[in-house]
């Protein structure tokens, strides 16, 4: 199921095509609606849908225990239109009550109740007289558990058609499930009549004596038994069947039977004239004969399959493996390959780009050898992505079941029919029991998915998870993985991730992203001075090398020094885009928006496409009054790139600050339209929150329809500050909960200004506690939000704040320091340029004048 942490993580938006029944859970067994629909997982920020990982149908989700299945929502729609649209193309072509009952299984098969429950309106109406008809669309709702409109159709066939059978043996099914066992009998009378063995099927017959039997109505079981008896004498041979008569005859105390005598005759088991053995026993005799014949072949087969046991090896490198089997020659092996070996308990040591040694033991039971086909897969590292499929085949299909396997070096399953090959479409049902189903286990091998197989399978499996990770970022440093993957550690796993990012900084060439993450994980408990003596001493061996350089800025405490090894950074490495923003940030920060303008856009020149980067370069335009050309700039992006919520809520930033605030309702409207239909509801009530506060209505932004959907807390407490209401932001219990330092920050201004100073100074308290545990510039602005005295603004400006964080930190101070407010006001004046929260809250407590957007 999706997992979110903080608002980051995966999220399902949007149902399309919902469809319910009424139905057991599989999983909690309570009866209740489940529900079937389309919709799309999400990589979510802050519950923002930010990039999509494909379409899924829901299948049976439990309104009590939220459990569901989940298939691909491609897949399961090409199911669907081979199946369901060519059934239903073929009734319209046809018009006939045989196409119907076809086009009616299918739609029952995929859930699709509704329309089935619309067709077979149709077809009842086009043939209102079609008993035989009835009957079938009754056996369909059996198989489905509609049992009150399956029992209401076999009235009607029986009402149309009285001696039709099916009619009269489906009614007779309802009577005796009711305990109406005489009105059964009278239905199924025409089974009784002499000859009815050879025309219809006597199973209902044997129910019915059955429920009889458990009535405690010997007498009437015993004549259904001696007419089952007379049209089907091989019946008297059933186990089932004689000890049903048997315990009847005892309690009517009956002394002669009506069972058949059973003669014993070696001579007869091989005869089949006059013979007093069933065909059955006759044949179990010539089986008995060949098997004695055939064991020793048999046990043969079983100790060559004990001997030769297959070991296959998921391998996600690409030069192979050596694998060492009990201490022999070493073999090369790659992906797909095999190990054959018989059972038993082997040492499995790799050499080459993966260094393993296991202890494995395979074995099966005497049977099982025959019967099952046990899985054994060498998963190197345990790098490899392995799909383990459950697929189900009936005559109602059923949508497969798929679980993810990665992070374990060797994997056993039990039983496996298809390894590493697709599973067929279709599988044919041997047997007369159509109704049956057949289970069909595959493993498949999914390649170029490591960071979705990650994140669907961290919150079941952590252990195995952050061990795949870990085994695919050492062969292959990717960047989207590491973000994943750091992300996923920093609260929980932080000792962890550092040392597996620490064990890695001398790979080459050096990947920032990987020094990067270990710097966000060491920058605490003293870290900082560890990573400077480790970098200064990576610099002394490779002096000239642009990326360390950029990571030894990034660390140093002096922002001088920093810039220092941004500018050799850059001129060691010109076409290195990290260096050239971290200097645009630096300028960023000082309000020279100019020098910053430049410094970004090249860095964006040199590839670089990350999101500070996007965001820097917005509020650095707009702090230079290009938001009128912003405008045009955002709309021509969103034309042809809807899926971005960042560029909509820069072009609202750019509405509002070039006087256009009213635009903005109807520019969100239009964006939305632009976005598929299972995510306009969502993405539309997290981003109307942020429109309506850009537009300068915060009244409006704190109540908005779906003002509880995720992401409208934060703008629902920002708004409320800058109306003067802190106090009722502060009261709710999701801001005691709220992990952002800089909300709790602008709570604890709200409350400054509405004359609470000691509930000011406690949620300031708070928002320095979380800034402490981060990084070394958080800590330092933690300090300055605990100091007893104005830090003056030279000092502020050698921290790194986004400029909206800085513009609050400012006024908060210019609220603690009356002395110094003025140049903090100014200060907080010149970096409150972007209409996102807490613009509406600094400009209330600078005392801003003029209309919010000028």
């Amino acid at each position: 199921m999706p997992t979110t942490y903080n608002g980051i993580g995966t999220h399902y938006y949007g149902k399309k095509n919902r469809s319910t029944r009424t139905a057991p859970c599989r999983s909690c067994h309570r009866v209740g609606n489940l529900e079937s629909y389309d919709t799309r997982l999400w990589f979510v920020v802050v519950f923002i849908p930010i990039i999509p990982l494909g379409r899924k149908r829901i299948i049976d989700s439990c309104p009590s225990c939220q459990r569901h299945m989940v298939a691909d929502a491609a897949k399961y729609e090409q199911a669907r239109q081979l199946q369901v649209s060519g059934s239903l193309e073929q009734y319209r072509r046809e018009a006939s009550p045989e196409a119907a009952l076809v086009a009616h299984a299918q739609l029952l098969a995929f859930h699709e109740h509704e329309q089935a429950a619309e067709l077979r309106g149709q077809v009842l109406d086009r043939f209102p007289d079609d008993a035989r008809l009835r009957a079938a669309l009754a056996d369909h709702l059996r198989q489905v558990a509609s049992f009150d409109e399956m029992a209401r159709l076999n009235e009607e066939a029986l009402a149309l058609e009285p001696d039709l059978p099916e009619a009269r043996a489906g009614v007779a099914s309802w009577k005796m499930a009711h305990g109406e066992l005489d009105e059964a009998r009278r239905l199924l009378d025409f089974l009784e009549e002499p000859g009815a063995g050879r025309q219809h099927d006597l199973g209902v017959l044997f129910s019915l004596a059955q429920s009889f039997q458990e009535a405690g109505r010997h007498e009437e079981a015993l004549d259904l038994a001696a007419a089952l008896v007379r049209e089907a004498p091989h019946v008297g041979q059933l186990p089932e069947f004689r000890a049903l008569v048997r315990k009847a005859e005892r309690s009517v105390r009956r002394a002669e039977s009506i069972l058949p005598p059973r003669r014993h005759s070696l001579r007869g088991l091989f005869r089949a004239e006059g013979s007093p053995y069933s065909k059955n026993q006759r044949t179990l005799a010539g089986l008995v004969a060949a098997l004695m014949l055939a064991a020793v072949g048999l046990l043969v087969s079983n100790e060559y399959i004990r001997r030769h046991r297959t070991i296959r090896v998921a391998y996600a490198g690409v030069e192979p493996v050596r694998i060492s089997v009990d201490g022999s020659p070493p073999v090369a092996v790659g992906d797909g390959g095999q190990i054959v070996v018989a059972e038993g308990r082997h040492r499995l040591q790799l050499a080459g780009p993966v260094e393993e040694t296991h202890e494995v033991e395979l074995g099966s039971g005497f049977f099982e050898r025959w019967t099952h086909s046990p899985f054994w897969c060498l998963n190197p590292g345990g790098e490899a992505v392995l799909e383990q499929v459950r697929v189900i085949y009936a005559s109602i299909p059923q949508p497969p079941e798929s679980t993810l396997i990665i992070g374990r070096p060797f994997v056993a399953l039990p039983h496996v029919d298809y390894p590493f090959s697709d599973p067929p479409d279709q599988l044919r049902i041997k047997g007369r029991n159509k109704n049956k189903t057949v289970e069909k286990i595959a493993v498949l091998r999914v390649r170029g998915q490591d960071v979705g197989a990650f994140r669907a399978v961290v919150e079941g499996d952590r252990a195995s998870a952050l061990n795949f990770a870990e085994g695919r970022l050492r062969r292959d440093p990717d960047d989207d993985l590491i973000d994943a993957y750091a992300n996923e550690t920093f609260r929980t796993d932080r000792a962890r991730a550092e040392a597996f990012f620490k064990a890695g900084l001398a790979r080459r060439p050096v990947s920032v992203s990987w020094h990067r993450a270990y710097q966000n994980m060491a920058d605490h408990d003293g870290g900082q001075g560890r990573m400077i003596a480790e970098y200064d001493a990576l610099i002394a061996q490779e002096p000239e090398n642009g990326a360390l350089l950029y990571l030894r800025g990034r660390i140093d405490p002096d922002p001088d020094r920093s810039l220092d090894f941004y500018r050799r950074a850059s001129a060691a490495d010109p076409k290195l885009a990290w260096p050239v923003m971290a200097l645009g940030m630096h300028d960023l920060n000082l309000g020279r928006w100019d020098e910053a303008l430049d410094a970004l856009q090249k860095a964006r020149g040199l590839g670089m496409d990350e999101p500070p980067l996007l965001r820097a370069i917005h509020a650095a335009r707009m702090a230079l009054g290009q938001s009128g050309e912003l405008v045009g700039e955002y709309r021509g992006v969103l034309s042809s790139n809807p899926l971005d919520p960042q560029v909509a809520t820069f072009l609202f930033d750019a509405l509002a600050a070039s006087g256009q605030p009213g635009a903005i309702e109807p520019e969100l409207a239009a964006w939305l339209i632009r976005l598929p239909a299972p995510i306009q509801g969502t993405l539309g009530s997290a981003i109307r929150g942020f429109a309506l506060y850009q537009a300068g209505r915060p009244e409006d932004a704190a109540g908005s329809p779906g003002g509880s959907a995720p992401g409208l807390h934060l703008v629902r407490v920002q708004s409320l500050a800058a109306m003067g209401r802190a106090a009722e932001a502060a009261a709710e219990p999701a801001t005691e909960k709220e992990e952002d330092p800089w909300t709790l920050a602008a709570v604890s201004l709200g409350l400054a200004l509405e004359g609470d100073a000691e509930g000011a100074a406690s949620w300031r308290e708070k928002a320095a506690a979380i800034l402490d545990a981060a990084t070394d510039d958080n800590r330092k602005a933690a300090a300055i939000l605990r100091a007893d005295a104005p830090t003056p603004l030279d000092r502020i400006d050698r921290i790194f704040f986004r400029p909206g964080d800085k513009a609050l930190l400012l006024a908060i101070l210019a609220s603690r320091f009356p002395d110094q407010a003025a140049g903090y006001r100014e200060a907080a004046a010149r970096f409150n340029v972007l209409r996102l929260p807490p613009y509406l809250l600094v400009r209330r407590a600078i005392g801003a004048e003029g209309p919010a957007n000028p």
